[in-house]
């Protein structure tokens, strides 16, 4: 704990989020956080606060922070929420596919390629599963989806489910090998 003059105050630290009781500051030279402890006329008193305390403090600042990341112009992709839209897959879940380096990355940049229609008849149910030569097995080796999660899809399947991974093993089974590996190379 120690006291820094008024002036000095002004000079080398900037307030962290807004003015309150519990005011954070942080000294503009190293970074450090303090939490004001009190004022007084030519002096203010800080106390250093460690990383975690100050990082507890921003937990009620996320709102805030994700309306400023919008005001300044930030959008997220209108291409995602259409296939969200389209496919009932979670937003949140495509951009954790656009991430990964596995199967699900793969069939998100295939299902960008394709045309709205496209994907409406996929996810509407509107593919014919009429190429059903294609053993779950083979699809589990082509694609590098594990056999338990293609095994899991149909059983919702046979459960008469609605689910977007149902949409997507009708898919995988309606696909001849060579498409398969076009998009799952």
């Amino acid at each position: 704990m120690f006291d820094v003059k008024n002036e000095d105050f002004a000079k080398e630290y900037e307030f962290m989020g807004e003015c309150n009781i519990d005011d954070l500051v942080k000294h503009k030279e190293s970074g450090a956080v303090f939490k004001v402890f009190y004022k007084q006329d030519d002096k203010v008193r800080l106390l250093r606060v460690s990383n975690a305390q100050a990082m507890s403090n921003f937990e009620n600042l996320r709102g805030v922070m994700t309306k400023i990341i919008l005001d300044s112009g930030f959008k997220p992709d209108d291409k995602d929420n259409k296939t969200t839209d389209i496919t009932g897959i979670p937003y949140q879940t495509i951009q954790g596919w656009k991430r990964r380096k596995t199967w699900q990355k793969q069939f998100y940049l295939h299902m960008r390629m394709l045309n709205e229609q496209t994907l409406r008849n996929i996810f509407a149910g509107d593919i014919s599963s009429t190429n059903t030569g294609l053993f779950d097995t083979k699809i589990s080796e082509i694609t590098k989806i594990p056999l338990q999660t293609i095994n899991s899809w149909k059983k919702e399947a046979k459960q008469d489910k609605n689910t977007y991974r149902i949409k997507i093993y009708l898919f995988l089974k309606s696909q001849d090998e060579s498409k398969l590996r076009t998009i799952f190379y």
